[in-house]
This record gives structure tokens, C-alpha cells and sequence, in this order.
């Protein structure tokens, strides 16, 4: 785990970047990177040592972890970012290349400083055999080490635990249906099925089949 305090005077942060060796891990080693992330194509993304990725907070549905997942033979390596909550950072990238990669963290201007600025931690771990269980490593070393709020035992609603029901995905799903398979150029196309007679035609359905 690493950081880095700057004296500064006042101003807007916008761009960090880590580099970073890690002894064992020779040029053509890592298999792929497991980018946590959202994608419409992909149910995981597993992207190339020398590409170029982004995780972003305003990625659809979800922000995901600041934490990429580093392929290596039978187990994972994750490089993880540990900033307190008080840290406003937008992306964090991975830009790789032939002999390695680096790892960038964009504020967009958002974050100002005054005479010293930390920041982020860097946290790496080693060991998983999944690219999951990699991710809940990271989180768990978070949440033990104050990063985030530890989560405290509640009654769990029994709803919480049955299916959702995501009418976004179906209104996609129906707009393709009669479009021949396309979004003809764009999703906002899709909001024309976003009527209340098409919820009530949806909730029909869940009624009779749940």
C-alpha cells in the first residue's frame, strides 16, 4: 500500500497517474484484466494486458470498484484504489502497453487542495483464483481498514431477496423486438415505450406468471 503527500498551493486537481513494477510479473505474464464494469455487449469484461480501460462512477447502473484484476497463470492480482471517502475521483484508468502499464485516476477539476494533498492509497493483493473473489478481497481490505462503512447486521426485508423486475431492459428488449434487432443509432429511441400502458401491460404479465 502506497501514497504520495504533495505540498501544494490552491488548486483543482485533475489527473494522477501511478506507475508502478511488481517483481514476478515478467513481460508477457499477465493473461488478461478483469475490468469490473458494466457493459451492454459483454457479461465480463475481460480486456488485453496492452489495451486501454475505464472505470467510471457514472458507468450505467451501478459505479463499479476502482479495482482491475490481473490475470496470471492459475490466480489473480488485483491493483485496487483506497481513497477516503472524502477523495471526489471520477475514473480510474488502465492504460497497458507492450512492456506494462500504468494507472491513471481522474478528478475532472472536482477536487481542491490547500497546502497538502494525499493521495489515494494504492492496495495490491495476490492469490484468488477468481476474478470475484479477487474484487471481494479488495472490498473486505476496504471496509476492514475504514476505507468504507462497515456494514452492520439488520433484518433483511424478505422482498429483498426475491427477483426484480427491470423494465428498462424490457422496453430495450421490445423496442429491438420490433426494429428488426437494432436501436436504430441510439438507446433514447427505447423511451418511447416508457408509457404507463406499457408498465401495466408488464405488471399483467408478472402477475400471471410469478
Amino acid at each position: 500500500m502506497q501514497n504520495v503527500k504533495r505540498k501544494l498551493k490552491t488548486e483543482y486537481i485533475n489527473t494522477i497517474d501511478y506507475f508502478y513494477s511488481i517483481e514476478g510479473l515478467a513481460k508477457g505474464s499477465v493473461e488478461n484484466v478483469y475490468v469490473p464494469r458494466f457493459d451492454w455487449k459483454q457479461g465480463k469484461i475481460l480486456a488485453r494486458p496492452d489495451s486501454i480501460e475505464t472505470l467510471g462512477c457514472q458507468q450505467w447502473l451501478s459505479p463499479p470498484p476502482f479495482c482491475l484484476c490481473l490475470k496470471l497463470d492459475n490466480f489473480y492480482t488485483y491493483v485496487g484504489m483506497a481513497p477516503y471517502m472524502v477523495s471526489i475521483i471520477f475514473e480510474y484508468d488502465y492504460i497497458g502497453g507492450e512492456d506494462g502499464a500504468y494507472y491513471q485516476l481522474t478528478y475532472e477539476g472536482h477536487t481542491a487542495v490547500e497546502d497538502e494533498f494525499e493521495t489515494p492509497h494504492v492496495v495490491i493483493g495476490f492469490g484468488p483464483h477468481t476474478a470475484n473473489e479477487s474484487i471481494d478481497n479488495y472490498i473486505c481490505f476496504l471496509r476492514n481498514n475504514a476505507y468504507l462503512p462497515k456494514i452492520e447486521s439488520k433484518k433483511i426485508s424478505k422482498w429483498w431477496k426475491e427477483p426484480i423486475f427491470c423494465g428498462w431492459g424490457e422496453m430495450r428488449y421490445n423496442y429491438r423486438y420490433d426494429h428488426d434487432g437494432q436501436e436504430n443509432g441510439t438507446f433514447i429511441n427505447v423511451t418511447r415505450y416508457a408509457t404507463q400502458a406499457t408498465y401495466e401491460h408488464y405488471m399483467q404479465i408478472l402477475d400471471e406468471k410469478v
